[in-house]
């Protein structure tokens, strides 16, 4: 048995709940879930019978592959505050985000009604254990695939809109909000799928997959703290649903679509820079594709 041992930081407020629904509680098997959806993104993979058999000889399945072929302890994530999910919002009469704060234009409601307990800003440690992977899957693909799951998403609730974002503390210092280090992640997970193209990274093959696949991911301005970069993610959704009546940035009305947008924050020594991944989606319960006014204005108003 190997292991590496990971030191991590929490860098926004994390609103993922353990077994009750309530208690704050960052678990083994949500980061496990998160990293295999991102190892999915990043394969673009057109024939899905034959990335299925690649994962499972990864992460296990219910038939001959068995049990994953690691295992990840997490420790040190325990430290907990309450945190507004919407803090673009004022909490007064005079908030310009009210009327979209869930169709009760109401103040109390703005403020009080998205107050939630989450895991605060602060250090753990994940350790991955892992034994017999597959030729092509490597101990480094692993570590690098979890440094890249860190990048480009968080966990728990509004995870796409920059909440539970956390990053990987290197022991050399090295900044990791460029392009640059995101694309040498990439592609030693997904052997050279991308490339930086006009100051971003984009899919370097033709891809038809029925499955969300990454199609952009781009990295925008410093902000000072993060929730100066929250509150302009905030802003900058409720201002998109409002000029565009469209589901290109997801639905939680009537039937449900997540975003195919991803905004994650990566911190530097700098400050915090948004890093945003954009999916290609199946066209499925009326979403219309990519690349959408919608999507623009959304991703212009953070980058």
């Amino acid at each position: 048995m190997q292991e590496s041992v990971l030191s991590c930081e929490i860098i926004t407020p994390m609103f993922l709940y353990g077994a009750d629904g309530k208690t704050p509680e960052l678990r083994a098997p949500s980061l496990k879930g998160a990293i295999r959806f991102w190892w999915r993104a990043v394969q673009a993979e057109d024939n899905i019978e034959k990335m299925k058999k690649k994962e499972s000889s990864i992460f296990g399945d219910s038939g001959e592959e068995g049990r994953s072929k690691f295992s990840i302890v997490i420790a040190g994530a325990n430290a907990v505050e309450e945190r507004k999910m919407l803090p673009h919002h004022t909490g007064d009469k005079n908030c310009p985000y009210l009327p979209g704060c869930g169709g009760r234009n109401n103040p109390g409601y703005c403020y009080k009604g998205y107050m939630s307990l989450a895991l605060k800003e602060q250090r753990f440690e994940v350790t991955l254990r892992y034994n017999n992977l597959p030729s092509d899957f490597s101990g480094e693909k692993l570590e690098a695939l979890l440094k890249l799951s860190s990048c480009l998403g968080g966990l728990g609730r509004r995870s796409r809109r920059g909440f539970g974002s956390f990053s990987i503390i290197s022991e050399h210092e090295e900044e990791c909000d460029n392009l640059e280090y995101l694309l040498g992640l990439m592609n030693i997970v997904a052997n050279g799928n991308f490339i930086i193209k006009e100051k971003s990274i984009v899919l370097n093959k033709k891809c038809n997959a029925d499955y969300p696949f990454i199609h952009k991911v781009e990295v925008g301005k410093v902000y000072s703290t993060p929730d100066e970069l929250l509150k302009a993610t905030g802003r900058a959704s409720h201002e998109a649903a409002a000029k565009y009546p469209d589901d290109s940035l997801g639905s939680a009305i009537g039937k449900r679509l997540a975003s195919p947008v991803y905004v994650s924050v990566l911190k530097s020594s700098n400050g915090y820079r948004p890093v945003i991944t954009t999916l290609q989606m199946p066209l499925k319960n009326g979403f219309k594709g990519i690349e959408t006014d919608k999507q623009r204005f959304f991703k212009e108003a953070i980058l």
